[in-house]
């Protein structure tokens, strides 16, 4: 893609674009993609200040830019909302974009690593913080990979003192040491996200922390009297002492009194995590990799009475997933329930994202003791025990799941319960292998017959169930049974009873690895289902013609002036 600069007059590169697809396209296809250019292009131009990613500088003018150059940026602070900058050689041309002045609407900013270690020079490092400084009023969102391990307490101290209004924070490889620990604590005390790598953290005595929090805070507010740097003003002065002074009050019973969400990387073995999560009272949402040891002994309910979200990668047997489940929200009377659900009450169980435990038999028991399906808005069980039945249980309980990852299910299964339809008619993501080999993980006698129906039959009823879920958005089935095994999925092709789906209109992804595809039917796809960008079928199964680029191109120039909106060239159709 062309720079930021020809951009602005050449409606991002158009004419190139054009130069590798003319020769494939006919008078009328060559106008069609002309006007999607120039259409793309208007949408555009208002937001091409927005967000801004530099992530490659040339190294001389025969190579194409693909970020703004300083100048353009500069001239255009004012519309910048977001910055990332992807570090990377040569360092000192990155440097420059630290210089920005005057980005008052400035809400994101981003200063990852793309090579190498996550050290980075001194000079470069305080350019970075003043840049802070100058441009932390009005910051919701930071994410920094990169430090400076002489001067790492001078980041907490920025945060502290400029950075007021920020609200999330995601550092990585960002260590925290423990005399930097209580300017650590006072720059996350406001936060509402906070993400970051457990083993970086030096986990103190958190109670006696908390006790020693006022004398601490007066420490600090000395500290910032007499270190109070020049750039600052009147106001931000005051809005730094008046968050000081209120961790000085009555508000330090707890560490982290606004924290809702808490996501820790690497594996997560230690105690410390619990106790600190104690300190969280708002937690509602909570991504960790945990022993389920630690919970047996910990009241939940009492800790985080808004906790609706837990993400657990891996580390839980069944019984001890189960027992996790079992204590969240005890205390809600089943008479009241439907009420809670009825206004949106945040204290009810909506994600459960435990793609690595064991999720088996007893947690389902208990979600559906405890009702929890009927509050369920995201479900991922890959790594899950459960076959046959009882994911069929989950579609028919859920009805407001809105997203579910699961392990393999035969149609055999979904044949036998043809009668009883799935709930879960709002649902926008399914990412699940519907097996029909017959050598597969099928059950072993049918309830009402004395053999299992025919792949046809299979599909039939497949194909009654999916046409349902008017909502849906990305659709991947196939792939391995049991991590190795392949299999054989649904065939979504129009003499396998394609036009029955015809009701998906928001479809937008849609991947069915084990089955064949042909021209006809991807062409029934996108003349139907206008927002599909991606079809992924199985590559030694795609029957299409020869000259299949000339095919591709017309047909892919089509579908764009048909969808003419922003991100049209980001449609695309991927065969796999």
């Amino acid at each position: 893609m062309a720079s930021y600069e020809r951009a602005s007059s050449q409606a991002l590169g158009i004419v190139e674009i054009l130069h590798h697809i003319s020769s494939y396209l006919e008078n009328d296809d060559l106008i069609n993609a002309i006007q999607v250019c120039k259409n793309w292009h208007t949408s555009l131009r208002s937001r091409l200040f927005c967000n801004i990613v530099v992530s490659y500088i040339p190294k001389d003018d025969s190579d194409t830019a693909t970020v703004p150059s300083f100048k353009n940026v500069q001239a255009n602070s004012h519309k910048i909302r977001s910055l990332a900058i992807i570090h990377r050689p040569p360092f000192k041309k990155f440097v420059e974009y630290l210089k920005l002045r005057d980005l008052s609407n400035l809400e994101r900013f981003a200063w990852v690593r793309s090579e190498g270690g996550c050290h980075i020079a001194r000079d470069h490092w305080r350019r970075f913080l003043d840049f802070l400084r100058a441009n932390g009023s009005t910051l919701k969102e930071i994410n920094i990979e990169y430090h400076n391990p002489a001067e790492i307490v001078q980041l907490w101290k920025v945060l502290v003192q400029h950075c007021t209004s920020l609200q999330h924070l995601r550092i990585k490889r960002v260590p925290v040491r423990e005399n930097d620990l209580p300017w650590f604590w006072l720059a996350c005390r406001k936060l509402v996200s906070l993400e970051m790598d457990v083993i970086d953290l030096v986990w103190p005595n958190l109670p006696g922390l908390v006790r020693s929090f006022n004398a601490e805070a007066k420490r600090l507010q000395e500290i910032l009297d007499l270190e109070e740097p020049k750039v600052i003003s009147g106001s931000l002065k005051r809005k730094a002492s008046e968050d000081l002074d209120d961790a000085s009050e009555n508000k330090t019973e707890y560490l982290l009194p606004y924290m809702k969400r808490l996501l820790f990387y690497g594996d997560t073995h230690r105690g410390e995590v619990i106790e600190l999560m104690k300190e969280c009272p708002r937690l509602e949402s909570f991504n960790a990799c945990l022993d389920g040891r630690f919970f047996q002994a910990l009241a939940l309910e009492s800790a985080w009475p808004n906790l609706h979200s837990i993400s657990l990668v891996s580390g839980f047997l069944d019984e001890d997933m189960a027992r996790l489940i079992m204590l969240l929200n005890p205390h809600i009377d089943p008479r009241d329930y439907r009420q809670l659900v009825a206004n949106k009450s945040k204290r009810l169980l909506k994600t459960l994202w435990v793609p690595g435990t064991m999720f088996g038999r007893d947690c389902l028991n208990v979600l559906i003791f405890h009702r929890h399906t009927e509050t369920l808005v995201h479900l991922n069980i890959k790594g899950s025990t459960l076959r046959g039945y009882s994911i069929i249980t989950i579609l028919k309980s859920c009805p407001r799941l809105k997203s579910l990852v699961a392990p393999v299910l035969h149609a055999a299964y979904i044949s036998e319960d043809r009668d009883r339809p799935w709930v879960c008619l709002g649902l926008e993501r399914l990412i699940m292998g519907i097996e029909f080999s017959p050598n597969g993980c099928a059950p072993t006698v049918s309830r009402r017959e004395s053999k299992l129906p025919t792949v046809e039959e299979m599909e039939q009823d497949c194909l009654n169930q999916l046409c349902r879920l008017h909502r849906l958005k990305v659709l991947i089935m196939g792939g391995y049974a049991n991590g190795y095994r392949p299999f054989m999925s649904l065939s979504l092709k129009l003499d396998h009873g394609l036009r029955q789906l015809y009701g998906l209109r928001e479809l937008e992804v849609v991947s069915s690895i084990g089955s064949s595809v042909e021209e006809q039917d991807v062409e029934w796809m996108a003349e139907h289902w206008r927002r599909l960008r991606r079809v992924k079928y199985n590559y030694c199964h795609i029957n299409l013609p020869r000259d299949r680029t000339k095919w591709w191109a017309k047909w892919y120039v089509r579908s764009l002036a048909r969808n003419q909106d922003i991100w049209l060239y980001q449609k695309r159709f991927e065969f796999l």
